[in-house]
């Protein structure tokens, strides 16, 4: 089966997906000899999807890295790290409201479009920089590409690992990746997670503004095992 044929959200092959996403892919795909082989599959289907455009009838390097692209994108979206803006996975029954539960701020009838959420995400990173700095640490937004979003230091030579979260919501469950949770893990008690909530969010869609936004905080953090709970699998079809 091509890839173009495989049951997928609408925009995953226009949608870029975020640099934290696909460093946790890659790193998935590193550790994993399953994702390796899932890798495999998806990066071979979408080259046979393709006519081949490179000398002797082979595929030319820029069909390669588009397809290896689209492979990291929808493993991203398989393993629940990542979905690509305004859609979601057609799923029915009492899985589909658990899992748009756990990644849809619950106050909202509708969905949140990407760059609503984008909003409410870089709201959140400010509230919680400012928060720190206002502490004394020296603040950098790493969320672009690495596994959490703020690295902060100061001067006594201290260094502390931020997650970062943000709703429109009352506190509740939020959603965490493998990587969020083994960089928390590894570099424990040196962490931090932040929440912030009930954030405000104006009406216009296409130009968003979040404002407000309540801060809930551990430090040090450690996801522990037990508040742990699995809303998306990767299920193996060979």
């Amino acid at each position: 089966m091509a890839y173009a044929d495989l049951d997928q959200p609408r925009y995953l092959l226009v949608a870029s997906m975020p640099a934290k996403a696909r460093d946790s892919v890659q790193q998935h795909i590193a550790e994993d000899p399953r994702v390796r082989s899932r890798e495999h599959e998806i990066f071979e289907a979408q080259l046979r999807a393709s006519a081949p455009k490179g000398g002797g009838r082979t595929f030319s390097p820029a069909q390669r890295q588009k397809a290896r692209g689209l492979a990291w994108k929808r493993l991203a979206w398989e393993l629940g790290l990542w979905q690509p803006p305004d859609v979601f996975p057609p799923h029915n029954g009492r899985d589909a409201s658990d899992l748009q539960a756990a990644v849809r701020p619950r106050r909202r009838s509708r969905a949140l479009t990407g760059a609503q959420r984008a909003a409410i995400e870089r709201r959140a990173v400010d509230v919680a920089r400012q928060h720190l700095e206002r502490e004394g640490w020296s603040v950098e937004d790493v969320g672009a590409v690495r596994s959490y979003d703020l690295h902060c230091t100061d001067d006594a030579g201290h260094t502390l690992w931020v997650e970062v979260k943000g709703t429109t919501g009352p506190l509740g469950s939020i959603v965490l990746t493998a990587n969020e949770v083994e960089v928390a893990r590894r570099q424990h008690p040196r962490t931090a997670l932040f929440v912030i909530h009930n954030i405000t969010l104006a009406d216009d869609p296409k130009r968003p503004k979040a404002t407000g936004g309540a801060i809930a905080e551990i430090r040090p953090w450690l996801p522990e095992a037990d508040r742990l709970e699995a809303k998306v699998y990767a299920y193996r079809l060979d």
